[in-house]
């Protein structure tokens, strides 16, 4: 007999589908389980995005939005009349950089660096800044210039009110006491610029001098803002320290430093050296050891009778007259015979 199928397909059999089990069913992520209440089903409201920044930190305050009152104050807005096109330029394009720089400046000396104290470390930058300003624009001796150039003037009736007759003002913002002391030196060199023109015009000064002393204040001015802007750079980008001359954090100088060095390769000769002597000594005591013979182990005991007469025979040999007349004596002698006995034989050999 054949067996029958089953033609019918909605009669066949269909095999139950597995049921998922824990393993393949996914994680519950530490969002989805926080969303959940205490009875485990989902809070109402849209799934939160991942990869969404953290609140918390998204808000915290950064160093730059928040300076340092002490050093630093919110812009001040500030004007001042620039009677040449040399000042309203330098206020223009160096002004607010420099308080950009200089703002830097002071967080990092007051955040980052490792010795002392805040406070003195301020105070040791404001000091740096004001010798890079008195060695490139030397105000003191731009007061004597400005003070020679008004004696030429007033000698052929000069009005200084006309100065200023055209002047622009100048719209900025100053946020530190040594962008205010900038700007005052910039205000100082745009009179002096404008009162040598004047004096210029008059014939009081020649073509090469007003020349010269134009160039010198603009590079005096681009240069005392470019090394400003290298100390910041410096500080930024690679953490160097423009307190001293070796850019240490930890307000180590050059000489400091070598003078540690110094002393490390001092002692780590000093050791080497103990160490190299060691080293010899016990290649030589090895090396002794090596060469020494080896003593026996356990040495024969001599026996009591001829011991001693026999180590003092192997150690000192008779003479030779001596030699020689025992030699004779015992060829003269007669053998002892079998009857005598042992007392007299071993007299007779002794003699």
């Amino acid at each position: 007999m054949t067996e029958e199928t089953n033609s019918n397909p909605q009669e066949a059999t269909e095999t139950p589908a597995p049921e998922p089990t824990n393993e393949s069913q996914p994680k519950e992520t530490k969002s989805e389980a926080k969303g959940k209440g205490n009875n485990g089903a989902a809070k109402s409201g849209p799934p939160p995005k991942k990869g969404a920044p953290n609140s918390r930190r998204r808000n915290r305050p950064q160093p730059a939005v928040f300076p340092d009152r002490g050093v630093t104050t919110m812009r001040t807005p500030i004007q001042a009349p620039m009677a040449s096109n040399m000042g309203m330029d330098a206020a223009t394009n160096i002004l607010d950089p420099f308080e950009t720089k200089v703002g830097y400046l002071y967080h990092f000396t007051a955040k980052r660096l490792k010795y002392s104290t805040p406070e003195e470390r301020i105070e040791s930058l404001q000091e740096l800044i004001d010798t890079h300003m008195k060695k490139t624009l030397n105000p003191e001796l731009l007061a004597e210039r400005i003070a020679k150039v008004e004696q030429q003037l007033e000698s052929v009736g000069f009005d200084f009110d006309s100065l200023y007759a055209d002047a622009q003002n100048f719209h900025g913002s100053i946020q530190s006491p040594r962008g205010k002391q900038l700007l005052e030196i910039i205000v100082d060199i745009d009179r002096y610029e404008a009162m040598r023109a004047a004096a210029w015009l008059h014939g009081l000064i020649s073509d090469k001098h007003h020349a010269s002393e134009y160039y010198r204040y603009k590079r005096a001015l681009e240069k005392f803002y470019r090394a400003i802007e290298r100390m910041s750079d410096r500080a930024r980008e690679r953490n160097i320290n423009p307190l001293v001359d070796s850019g240490s954090i930890w307000g180590w100088t050059r000489a400091q430093l070598q003078e540690r060095s110094q002393k490390g390769q001092k002692g780590q000769g000093k050791g080497n050296g103990q160490a190299k002597n060691a080293s010899d000594s016990d290649s030589a005591s090895r090396g002794n050891a090596e060469a020494a013979p080896e003593e026996p182990a356990s040495e024969e005991k001599p026996a009591k009778g001829n011991g001693k007469g026999n180590g003092q025979a192997s150690t000192a040999p008779p003479a030779d007259g001596e030699s020689s007349e025992e030699e004779a004596s015992a060829e003269t002698a007669p053998a002892p015979s079998s009857d005598a006995p042992a007392d007299t034989a071993s007299s007779t050999t002794s003699t």
